[in-house]
Formats: structure tokens, C-alpha cells, sequence
């Protein structure tokens, strides 16, 4: 049911339909506000922004809602429920609706339908006050630092760890869900599920045992990497290598927690930059890491 947050503007459940005007959105959006601070977008173009859209329009692990006024959308946000833990991402406005209360709107929606959960999580563009102060203001608190790393060419040294890496298959799915849960808390199998369709992800195995996993997607001529967890930090410096030696586009994306420099550290002697920060912000209870993991770029905040 759409419902009315203020005299203007209406929150409704996102339709399939609305994925072209919503994409665009989100392209214009995170322009705007990057370029404004000196960054590239993360949606060069507006058919990345309605892919993203569109597929998560049609995902069922995810809530999709639109903000409108008078009666033309204006903004969007996405939900993904894991559990009793959600995150949220993308959350955006078209610059024309900015200061309209549109945002604040479709966030107090999202936040509605996440009650029952004990943690909503969100990453948060640390140059972008204006966001920051909305998500402080409704309760979010920064539990962590991002970088988000990037590289043209990663060159990562081997590691000697004992561990072996190979692709992920369906017949992982189980494990790999297992590992992440003891590591992160969530509970995103789905997830995996639906990424094993779109990219070649890999595990390490020690003693036969999967003891991490990196998901790669290559999306726009650049290797997208993560989500991942390890329970040791050379395992996922493990994954890093091999996912370099890969075949295909060798530019790189990778968010790596600040609170472990270990990792930061070895992508940074890779070849990795840092091209901006973000904050990890969460509502609710919080508890670190259980190993090392990397931040999930599909869905947004897990």
C-alpha cells in the first residue's frame, strides 16, 4: 500500500515498470555528488544505473521502494533483509528533489519495514555530509572506515599458507554460506546463489575445508571484489592473488575494512589506491568481524 510521509510526498513499493526512470535516478545522483567532491561515479553510465535497477526490482531478496511528488518519482531506495539483520543501498534523490524531505521520507520507510531486525547496516560516502548527518539524526552510528580501493593492474604476491583455490561451485553454496555466517552473522546464501550466475567467485580450502571465499563480478571492464570472508587474513590475501591471475578486465574494485590494516596494507603493495572513503554506519546492535571479509558490492551494506 503506498503510504504518505509528508503532504507532498508518497513512499510506494517500487514496480517492475519503474526501473528505467529509477536507474537514471541513481545514475544522476551519484554524479552529481561525486564530481561535486572531485570523485568518479560508481554508475559511469545510465545503463549501469538501470541495470542495477532492474535487478534488484526483480530480486527477491530485496525490498525496492520509490519516493514520489506529484505524482513523478523523485528518489529510491533498496532493503535487503538477511535474517534479523538488513542493509541499505543505494538511497538516492534526483538533485532537483534535494532538500525536499524526500529522502528523510523513503528512509523512515525503509527503517518501518526493518523494525524486526536487530541491525541495519549502511556504508555511507564519508565526503557526503549532507547524508551523514540524515543517517547520525535517525539513529546510524559509524562502527567503521572503508576504503574503497582501486587498481588497474593489482599485482598481489603469492602466500604461502597452505591453502588451495579454486572456483566456487553450487555444491559450495552450503559451506560457503556456513563460513560467512560464522564470520559476519548474516545470512545470505541467496545471495551466492545469485551470484554464481553472474561471475567467478573462488574458495581456499584447507584439509578439504573451505576456509574463505571472494566473489569477483566484472562488470564495465572492471573486477568487482567482494563480498568475501576468510577466518585468517593470508586466506583472503590468497584469494586476492589468484583472483589477479585471472582471466579478463585486470582493473579492480575492492572495500576493505579499515580496522584491518593487514589487508589494507597488502592490497595498497598490490598496486591499490585508495580512490575514496566511506563509513560503514549501523542501527542497532553491532559485533566486528569473526576473521576478515571485505565489503559486499552486491547487495549493498552486507
Amino acid at each position: 500500500m503506498a503510504r504518505a510521509d509528508s503532504v507532498s510526498t508518497t513512499i510506494r513499493p517500487i514496480a517492475p515498470g519503474d526501473a528505467p526512470v529509477v536507474g537514471e535516478i541513481i545514475t544522476v545522483a551519484f554524479s552529481e555528488v561525486f564530481q561535486r567532491h572531485g570523485f568518479l561515479s560508481p554508475f559511469p553510465t545510465v545503463e549501469a544505473g538501470q541495470r542495477l535497477a532492474t535487478l534488484y526490482a526483480a530480486y527477491s531478496g530485496t525490498q525496492g521502494f520509490v519516493a514520489e511528488r506529484d505524482g513523478r518519482i523523485v528518489g529510491s531506495a533498496f532493503l535487503h533483509v538477511r535474517g534479523d539483520r538488513a542493509g541499505i543501498g543505494p538511497v538516492t534523490v534526483d538533485p532537483r528533489a534535494q532538500a525536499s524531505g524526500a529522502g528523510r521520507a523513503i528512509m523512515h520507510r525503509l527503517l518501518e519495514e526493518s523494525q524486526r531486525c536487530s541491525s541495519v547496516r549502511l556504508v555511507q560516502d564519508a565526503f557526503n555530509n549532507v547524508s551523514f548527518s540524515l543517517y547520525s539524526k535517525l539513529g546510524f552510528v559509524p562502527r567503521d572506515v572503508v576504503p574503497n580501493l582501486v587498481a588497474e593492474d593489482p599485482r598481489p604476491q603469492p602466500v604461502a599458507n597452505g591453502t588451495e583455490v579454486r572456483l566456487m561451485t553450487v555444491a559450495d553454496l552450503d559451506e560457503v554460506a556456513a563460513l560467512d555466517t560464522r564470520v559476519t552473522g548474516l545470512a545470505r546464501r541467496c545471495d551466492f546463489e545469485l551470484l554464481l550466475a553472474f561471475g567467478s567467485h573462488l574458495v581456499c580450502q584447507r584439509g578439504g575445508r573451505i576456509v574463505g571465499y571472494l566473489c569477483r563480478l566484472a562488470l564495465e571492464d572492471v573486477n568487482h571484489l567482494g563480498p568475501a570472508a576468510a577466518e585468517e587474513p593470508d586466506d583472503l590475501k590468497s584469494l586476492l592473488y589468484h583472483a589477479a591471475q585471472m582471466p579478463g578486465a585486470r582493473a579492480a574494485r575492492i572495500g576493505l575494512h579499515a580496522s584491518q590494516p593487514e589487508l589494507v596494507q597488502y592490497a595498497m603493495d598490490s598496486g591499490y589506491a585508495v580512490d575514496h572513503l566511506s563509513t560503514y554506519m549501523v542501527r542497532g546492535d553491532w559485533q566486528p568481524p569473526k576473521g576478515v571479509c571485505a565489503i559486499a558490492q552486491f547487495p549493498e551494506a552486507l
